[in-house]
């Protein structure tokens, strides 16, 4: 290692200070919340039906009750609703309308390539299971912006940095084994190779949607509840990587950096049965430990700390033992009016407490009790079976042992040693008396029901209920967890007004054209912080659970003749030049599907009015200005009017 100069050295110690300041506050913050890991590690085990293994019966109510919840609660992604913002004394033009067009299909079109339905189950199993559920999204416009969503996107971008770590430690490595120094050219030579080739994308660009586990995000305790992380000094993930990895991803660590770098080594397995709640620690919670458990090889990984801290609006990333920067602080690539990148959803809140509550902590107790009394009567049941004693000094054990294997009724031959009556030496076998109400798990059952909000009709897979009362519990389910659809729905407001942030400061109108198509309105000189201006984003209440066949059924039923006879009177208000009754009937229709619940898109059933002439300008047109595209498309830019 080279010598420094004193002012590098200088800045070498102020460097080391930081990032041990930043690690303190970290680490005591983390100290602060080990409780609640804790409670994670034995709530999983609730979860998966771990936590008591020596029940003779454990039926796994509180998973099956988890599974019921996050299907219905998130059974498709939602219905979004881009409608352009209102106005004093103002009519929305016909830009404004396109450009809150354009954005509803870009964000589904995002949300759809990101997977959002499957992170967005991954944070509500992880809500019920052990309380919060936290999700992470990044704007992707090229490889290197998040390593934990980032790290599969293997473009060029990525083989160039790994290409150079690997020729740096060609260099630096001159203790290598002849076999080693082979094996990193090769490398190196396959790099080279990929990217000669150019084999690979460029560049990408999206939404990165990815499920963050509970005990690995660390909120600043500047805020006394987690659920108001939005107002918190700092919010931080850890993460862990391969340590063959690290220099990939952080090229200006050193080799000598990764020597102080604190191993760590993935779990086996997690919660496996045979553990006892009492036992566990919060380091049960963790998926990554510091001990090895196999005395064989195992892969080694480091932790790397992303510490986002809004106190200076910079991203600080940091190797765990290493004191210094794994990557310069940085402020993000795209600004967005919420600063953090993570969402969540805490389905259990209680006034007072850091943490959310669990569905699985909730349901403990009872957990336990229908399991003991599963347990007690399978015991009482197996003790209460009929058997016969006899008298061993008057009946040859011979004459026993054909006596016990006579399964059928045939003639079995004994003879008594005393010759005394048969009749004397047999005895029926004294059993306890089995009451099944004493081993009733009916009431805990019902308990349990009562505090999940899943009704009977939802985990019985049959019984001697009609359809009309199966129709009234699957109609009370619904309102039972009509507040833990509103906290989803809230989550997903948020995450659409962040998507539409960063998707006008990193999608290009070229880009946009793919998705919405030719006429799409995309202005991109509006700054992000008037996106909300011009533009009421929400998610259709409702939209996100399994569709209710009865009641879409009945609601279309009158709705349909109601639609029918306003259909004929708004084209005659239209052929007879009356537009203002003829918007007001529109108007009066939306009003009425929509207090029915009902999300059809109305326009599509309406007539419409002639299609205006060639070079005539609409109504409502600003006269904002064209810019000719590729195509003969006509792009509008600017501001939209709203």
């Amino acid at each position: 290692m080279t010598d420094l100069t004193p002012e590098e050295k200088k800045a070498k110690a102020l460097e080391a200070k930081a990032v041990k300041a930043i690690l303190k506050s970290y680490n005591t913050a983390r100290a602060f919340d080990k409780d609640a890991r804790k409670a994670y590690a034995v709530d999983r085990l609730y979860a998966s039906g771990k936590a008591n293994p020596d029940w003779a019966v454990d039926a796994n109510m509180i998973g099956t009750f988890i599974d019921i919840l996050v299907s219905f609660l998130f059974a498709k992604n939602p219905d979004i609703s881009a409608q352009p913002g209102e106005q004093t004394g103002k009519t929305p033009d016909e830009n404004a309308e396109m450009f809150a067009d354009t954005m509803r299909i870009v964000i589904r079109r995002l949300w759809k390539d990101a997977r959002l339905k499957k992170a967005v189950r991954k944070m509500l199993r992880s809500s019920l299971s052990i309380g919060p559920g936290w999700l992470k999204g990044i704007m992707v416009t090229q490889s290197k912006n998040d390593p934990v969503i980032e790290k599969d996107l293997n473009d060029a971008q990525d083989n160039m940095a790994r290409l150079m770590a690997t020729r740096k430690e060609i260099k630096e490595d001159d203790g290598l084994t002849k076999d080693e120094m082979d094996e990193k050219v090769q490398a190196a030579e396959l790099l080279t190779e990929s990217l000669t080739t150019k084999l690979e994308v460029i560049i990408r660009r999206g939404l990165a949607l990815d499920f963050v586990r509970g005990e690995d995000v660390q909120v600043s305790l500047d805020v006394s509840e987690i659920s108001d992380y939005l107002d918190a000094n700092w919010v931080a993930n850890q993460m862990f990587v391969e340590k063959g990895d690290v220099r990939v991803m952080f090229e200006r660590l050193t080799q000598d950096d990764m020597q102080e770098a604190k191993i760590y080594y993935q779990r086996k397995v997690n919660n496996e049965p045979g553990a006892t709640t009492g036992d566990l620690t919060d380091r049960d919670a963790e998926k990554f430990t510091q001990s090895t458990e196999t005395q064989g090889d195992e892969v080694p990984f480091v932790r790397v700390i992303e510490f986002w801290d809004k106190r200076d609006n910079h991203i600080k990333t940091m190797v765990d033992g290493v004191e210094r920067w794994a990557r310069e602080p940085y402020q993000p690539a795209n600004a967005t009016s919420r600063f953090y990148p993570y969402f969540l959803i805490a389905l259990f809140e209680v006034d007072g407490d850091r943490h959310p509550q669990s569905l699985s902590g909730r349901l403990a107790k009872l957990q336990d009790e229908y399991a003991s009394a599963r347990s007690a009567g399978r015991l009482a049941r197996s003790r209460s079976i009929p058997g016969t004693i006899f008298d061993s000094g008057t009946i040859e054990p011979g004459d026993i042992r054909k006596i016990e294997a006579a399964v059928e009724q045939e003639y079995v031959g004994v003879r008594p040693i005393a010759g005394g009556k048969l009749s004397d030496s047999f005895a029926p076998k004294p059993v306890g008396r089995y009451d099944p109400r004493i081993y009733d798990t009916g009431p805990s059952v019902r308990d349990m029901e009562r505090v999940s909000g899943v009704q009977e009709a939802l985990s019985q897979a049959g019984g001697q209920k009609t359809a009309t009362e199966a129709n009234i519990e699957q109609q009370g389910f619904a309102s039972r967890t009509g507040a833990d659809r509103d906290t989803q729905e809230d989550m997903l407001n948020d995450l659409a007004q962040y998507t539409a942030e960063l998707a006008i400061q990193a999608l290009p109108y070229e880009y946009v054209k793919k998705i919405a198509g030719e006429l799409a309105f995309w202005p991109e000189d509006l700054d992000f912080e008037d996106v909300v201006t011009h533009i009421n984003l929400d998610i259709e209440a409702g939209s996100t659970g399994a569709p209710n066949k009865e009641q879409e059924r009945q609601s279309w039923s009158v709705i349909m003749p109601l639609l029918r006879e306003t259909m004929v009177i708004i084209q005659q208000a239209q052929a007879t030049g009356n537009l203002p009754l003829a918007e007001a009937l529109t108007e009066l229709l939306e009003e009425t599907m929509q207090r029915m619940g009902d999300r059809t898109n109305l326009d599509r059933f309406l007539p419409k009015l002639a299609a205006t002439p060639t070079g005539a300008v609409p109504i409502g047109d600003t006269g904002a200005q064209a810019t000719p595209q590729a195509g003969g498309a006509q792009a509008p830019t600017g501001t939209p009017t709203a």
